[in-house]
């Protein structure tokens, strides 16, 4: 793994957007493997990973309310873990 230098500015924003997708990442009960993805990220100076989960933790979080939903005609599917979607993220680049 390539760890990229960053700026100080996209630093900071990259800083601020981590600590809105932590919030958001504890406010559903799939997110606390994207959070522990995240400080992974952050711990490995991956920049680039961290984004991606920054951005990502947003939807994961619709995805899970709207499957919360439910409907009685279909029968409930296992949800992709994170580390799956991620995986099958980075297959298709």
């Amino acid at each position: 793994m390539t760890r990229q230098p960053i700026s100080t500015e996209n630093y900071q924003s990259l800083l601020q957007r981590y600590e809105t997708a932590k919030k958001t990442a504890d406010s559903f009960s799939g997110g606390w493997e994207w959070k522990r993805q995240m400080s992974e990220a952050y711990d490995n100076m991956d920049w680039a990973w961290l984004s991606n989960l920054c951005s990502g933790v947003a939807v994961a979080k619709e995805e899970h309310e709207q499957k919360s939903i439910g409907n009685a005609r279909v029968l409930p599917q296992r949800e992709l873990t994170p580390r799956e979607r991620l995986d099958l993220a980075r297959r298709k680049k």
